[in-house]
């Protein structure tokens, strides 16, 4: 027999919680599109969600002095401390 107390438990652990994660996983990676995982493909689709690459305006570039990974707002390298300015490269 079916307890139907546990259905709403089972209801969010199976649709509501993929949605969410994807939901965060889409926003750390700036691609709101990835939401549409979570809802169609469930836990598969944030898994599919979490390997995906970030969003054009997220990705990392190069210093072009000492060559290491700093956020494309950055402004200085944490690193080497060397201004960036248009100089940095993408890797």
């Amino acid at each position: 027999m079916v307890d139907h107390a546990a259905v709403p438990l089972v209801i969010i652990w199976l649709w509501v919680a993929p949605v969410l994660f994807a939901r965060v996983i889409a926003e750390a990676k700036m691609r709101p599109g990835l939401v549409w995982w979570g809802v169609f493909l469930g836990w598969v689709g944030v898994a599919v969600a979490a390997f995906m690459p970030p969003g054009i305006g997220r990705s990392p570039v190069r210093c072009p002095h000492c060559l290491t990974l700093v956020p494309r707002q950055a402004t200085r390298c944490a690193h080497c401390a060397s201004e960036l300015g248009t100089r940095a490269v993408s890797p």
